[in-house]
């Protein structure tokens, strides 16, 4: 018996809980950073010309996967952390988070002022700084493509053998805890 669709979120993207208990986190998050890595080098790629349906469509996709992306990054990085951790675990999380937003904001603007130091224009700048800010989102990706196949399974609720979903959110089997 095939496995249900997934529910959406209140937004109408899939829900993460969903597509975590579905898939695993290792695929989930390749494909998450892949995917916006890919979407905001697509950025690159606006001109004045550019249909405002195709900017609203690579924003959408932007968006999901930045969503999908921290939430099993927010979630692996809990899943095997003893209750007694979690604070430490939590502060230890938002500071590094907030680390490297910083990081990829300081980054960013040098390759945008690096970018307007070797074209001819804003919008080569801008295309530029896109650019390397889509090779930056793939930093990531090194530490998801080490992650065990099994890595986080503590927080699925999935039967390994069918890979198939037995409850409805990973949120489900917290509530014992």
């Amino acid at each position: 018996m095939p496995p249900a669709p997934a529910p959406p979120a209140a937004n109408g993207a899939p829900d993460p809980t969903y597509l975590i208990n579905r898939f695993g986190f290792r695929p989930l998050l390749i494909v998450s950073t892949l995917g916006l890595a890919v979407t905001t080098a697509a950025c690159a790629l606006f001109t004045r010309g550019t249909p405002v349906a195709v900017i609203a469509v690579v924003a959408v996709l932007s968006g999901v996967a930045r969503s999908v992306g921290l939430s099993g990054y927010a979630t692996i990085a809990f899943s095997e952390t003893p209750p007694e951790r979690l604070r430490d675990a939590n502060a230890l999380f938002a500071t590094s988070h907030q680390l490297a937003a910083g990081l990829g904001v300081a980054v960013t603007a040098v390759a945008l002022r690096g970018g307007a130091a070797l074209a001819d224009g804003t919008r080569s700048a801008y295309a530029v700084a896109f650019v390397v800010l889509g090779v930056l989102c793939l930093v990531p990706m090194a530490g998801a493509l080490r992650l065990h196949p099994a890595a986080g399974d503590a927080a699925r609720t999935v039967v390994p053998a069918q890979r198939r979903v037995t409850q409805s959110a990973v949120s489900d089997s917290r509530k014992s805890e």
